[in-house]
């Protein structure tokens, strides 16, 4: 943006104000759900007009825009803290159980679906 349309006049909001005053405002009207339509709508909207490749290329520019805001470790970090959560909420016998049902997938199921692009 420019400077003038940075510029703070008296008595008015900012850009992030107006915004969240008419999600709050859309909010009230529709309710919760006509956000989750949008995105819904938006996402196939998108996913007809792009292909994979579009997406795999926007998912590397935030992951590499986020590792440079939180560091190396960061997605290490999370996703530990995450397992750790897991195990808190379900015990370690869940992940014992899950893995053998993991383990236990026939081979040729395992391997298909490696292979599948």
């Amino acid at each position: 943006m420019s400077d003038e349309a940075n510029k703070v006049v008296e008595g008015a909001i900012s850009v992030k104000e107006a915004g969240r005053r008419g999600g709050m405002s859309t909010r009230e009207k529709y309710g919760i759900d006509h956000f989750r339509e949008m995105g819904k709508k938006g996402g196939l909207s998108a996913s007809q007009k792009y292909d994979s490749e579009h997406f795999a290329e926007i998912g590397a520019l935030g992951g590499n825009a986020c590792k440079e805001r939180h560091g190396e470790d960061y997605y290490s970090r999370i996703g530990r803290r995450a397992g750790q959560t897991m195990v808190e909420k379900y015990g370690v016998e869940f992940f014992r159980m899950i893995g053998k049902k993991g383990g236990s997938r026939p081979k040729s199921r395992r391997n298909a679906s490696n292979t599948e692009a």
